[in-house]
């Protein structure tokens, strides 16, 4: 906790001395090589002045090579009358991958933008050591108003400590708070035992096994799996998986519950890659990296 708030410390500290219209508060996380969904703090920007930020201008968010959004993240206007237009992820030639921001309408009042919910994936190649999110984009050009004369500016996202051992992810029947390695999360649904199976919702579960929502479909009790070069495919009620076109079947099927639906724990975590344990009433997986 400490080490969070010298984090912010010292980010607001630096941009503070630029005496720029903008400021800029970010807190420094502990990112592991070879690791995806790792969460990252919210990212805070403030206007000191009302239409820092000008009208029809951009922001692009620059990710460093190796890093990558694991789902995209949020940006909205918490605070003050700043319009927001467009919000795309995009790729640049050289493979970054950045959200670009354009300005709808600038302020009147001083306002704030936040970046919420951002999660990583930092793979093998990424050198240890900090690691910078690129603000760029004409609201920090020469020929806008935040940072006149400059072209980019850094915003320290987190340190990357050392490559990634296996993770684990418990999950705890009946109980929406699950733990991925030491940090607890909450789920909008629980765990539950049925006929000696258990059942996890379908979202958490790949999720935690480095499989992000927009490699998942769902069309009329299908759902299909994209992990890499393998497409696995289930139905609800059917005691099936398909993976690359191949049949395997299942003594348990996927269900809907309370309008989620509900994954059998171990048959679908082992075709993913995972190793499923059973602790009392806990679900153990290991993602081995």
């Amino acid at each position: 906790m400490r080490e969070k708030y010298i984090g912010l410390f010292t980010a607001f500290l630096l941009i503070s001395m630029l005496v720029s219209p903008i400021t800029v508060f970010a807190s420094n996380n502990n990112l592991r090589l070879g690791q995806p969904n790792q969460h990252v703090d919210d990212i805070v920007f403030k206007e000191t002045i009302k239409g820092a930020l000008k009208s029809s201008s951009e922001m692009n968010f620059v990710l460093p090579k190796g890093v990558t959004f694991t789902s995209l993240p949020i940006v909205e206007v918490s605070n003050g009358n700043l319009e927001l237009d467009t919000i795309r992820d995009e790729f640049k030639l050289d493979g970054r991958e950045y959200i670009k921001v354009k300005i709808k309408s600038e302020s009147s009042i001083p306002s704030t933008i936040k970046i919420r919910d951002i999660r990583l994936t930092v793979d093998r190649t990424v050198p240890d050591g900090p690691l910078y999110l690129e603000l760029t984009g004409t609201s920090i050009s020469e020929t806008g108003s935040v940072f006149p004369g400059e072209d980019a500016m850094q915003i320290q996202l987190g340190e990357v400590v050392e490559a990634s051992t296996d993770m684990h992810v418990a999950f705890k029947i009946g109980s929406q708070v699950y733990y991925q390695g030491s940090n607890a999360k909450v789920m909008d649904a629980v765990p539950y035992l049925k006929e000696s199976r258990t059942f996890v919702p379908l979202r958490f579960l790949v999720n935690t096994i480095g499989i992000t929502d927009k490699d998942i479909a769902f069309d009329n009790g299908k759902v299909t799996i994209n992990r890499g070069s393998n497409l696995i495919e289930l139905s609800v009620g059917k005691n099936e998986v398909i993976v690359n076109g191949e049949s395997y079947t299942t003594d348990v099927a996927p269900e809907v519950r309370d309008g989620r639906i509900m994954l059998p724990t171990r048959a679908v975590a082992e075709i993913l890659g995972a190793k499923v344990d059973f602790v009392e009433d806990q679900i153990i997986i290991t993602i081995t990296n």
